[in-house]
């Protein structure tokens, strides 16, 4: 359901346990999904003044559920 929902991840760890996104706040302070490299998003930055950038971080158990989750500022 995450998949379908947020589609692919930026990053996968321990074979599909743990999945990361990028996300960043839209012109509504909606939080979405990006995609792109970090160095983009580091230029459109500095070049344009964009808003903070997230990484949320998901873990599932072995039965796919999610367990734990973070929300970490990577960019103020």
């Amino acid at each position: 359901m995450v998949l379908s929902r947020l589609g692919r991840p930026s990053a996968e760890f321990q074979k599909g346990r743990i999945f990361t996104y990028r996300l960043q706040m839209d012109h509504k302070d909606v939080l979405r999904p990006v995609s792109g490299g970090l160095d983009e998003f580091v230029i459109d930055r500095r070049l344009y003044g964009v808003k903070p950038m997230y990484s949320l971080v998901l873990i599932f158990d072995d039965d796919e559920i999610l367990r734990q989750h973070s929300l970490v500022n990577i960019m103020p």
